[in-house]
């Protein structure tokens, strides 16, 4: 069995102490980061849904194209306001866009 060691962890995510086998590189750690990863938001499925992309959110709320979609892949959350704003532009309940 191979020797386990602490590492430190590159994703906030995931859980600080965990006992990596020793050679364990970015591409493990970001694998375990992605399998982990909470979606909170359906903004891409809703999306889809309507045959709208991220490029024409993006112009409707004026916000940057990569802004928005690192919104849409839950890298990260837009403010509740921008919530609020996205579903009124997508004409759709404000619940609509959060996973249970």
């Amino acid at each position: 069995m191979p020797q386990k060691i602490k590492r430190a962890c590159l994703f906030p995510t995931l859980t600080q102490n965990i006992d990596y086998p020793q050679k364990v590189n970015i591409f493990t750690q970001y694998a375990i980061y992605m399998s982990e990863k909470v979606n909170i938001n359906r903004l891409k499925v809703v999306l889809a849904e309507k045959n709208l992309s991220s490029k024409w959110l993006a112009e409707q709320l004026e916000k940057n194209e990569a802004t928005v979609s690192r919104w849409c892949t839950n890298d990260v959350q837009p403010p509740i306001k921008t919530f609020l704003k996205i579903a009124e532009v997508l004409d759709i309940k404000l619940t609509n866009l959060f996973n249970e």
